[in-house]
């Protein structure tokens, strides 16, 4: 089976990836050069045993890069789609990286079942129609997890804005610290803000396009941060 080796070390299965990624790659072999830019920042500045959650993990990129800058974080990847959640252990086991918490559930505004649109890196989740993906939200995840988490980050397809609303207690009481979301419409990417600045997050960086990426990027915090 072929292999795709990223400039930052990284190995996936190539059929896993789509051939437009392929064509993006050969131009700069990393999957997202701004958004892993800042990842790798506020990785870098945070304290010991560090706990990040990755919401829409995909086949499993951001949840290795992490665990290779910060072996002593934990790492919570949330895949609701079942093929990539499937591709997510391959890629794992290629990179022989162990401590990444896998969670099949979809991210939302409420808990509850719903359906997904769409496949792959595309597939999105659709609230409003029933099915059988169960969701779960990051009040939830941070309610379980008995640590703050360090870093959020979001890529789910257009269902960053509901992700968010079914944040507001967590985000409240400041147990969501740090915030990479991937933003897919300009609409969208304004109701993202929107929904920081009302729970008084700071904005550290913000762009509705980005090169080498097919979507924008928010990264916020909940107060002043040096990364």
């Amino acid at each position: 089976m072929a292999v795709h080796t990223f400039d930052n070390g990284i190995k996936v299965h190539d059929e896993h990836l789509l051939e437009l990624q392929r064509e993006r790659y050969a131009t700069c072999n990393l999957h997202e050069p701004e958004e892993e830019d800042w990842i790798r920042r506020i990785v870098g500045s945070l304290g010991e045993r560090p706990c990040i959650v990755d919401v829409g993990a995909a086949i499993g990129y951001y949840s290795m890069l992490v665990r290779i800058l910060r072996p002593d974080a934990e790492v919570h990847a949330y895949e609701p789609m079942a093929q990539q959640r499937a591709f997510l252990e391959l890629n794992v086991a290629l990179n022989e990286i162990e401590g990444i918490h896998v969670h099949p559930e979809a991210v939302g505004a409420a808990p509850g079942t719903a359906s997904m649109v769409g496949e792959g890196f595309v597939a999105a989740l659709h609230p409003k129609l029933p099915g059988d993906i169960p969701v779960t939200t990051l009040d939830e995840i941070a309610s379980s997890l008995e640590t703050p988490i360090d870093l959020v980050k979001i890529d789910i397809q257009g269902g960053e804005v509901d992700a968010l609303r079914g944040a507001t207690t967590a985000m409240r009481e400041r147990r969501l610290r740090n915030w990479v979301v991937g933003t897919h419409a300009p609409r969208i990417h304004r109701m993202c803000l929107d929904l920081f600045q009302a729970q008084a997050h700071r904005i550290i960086f913000e762009a509705v396009r980005v090169k080498g990426q097919p979507d924008g990027i928010i990264v916020a915090a909940t107060g002043k941060r040096t990364y």
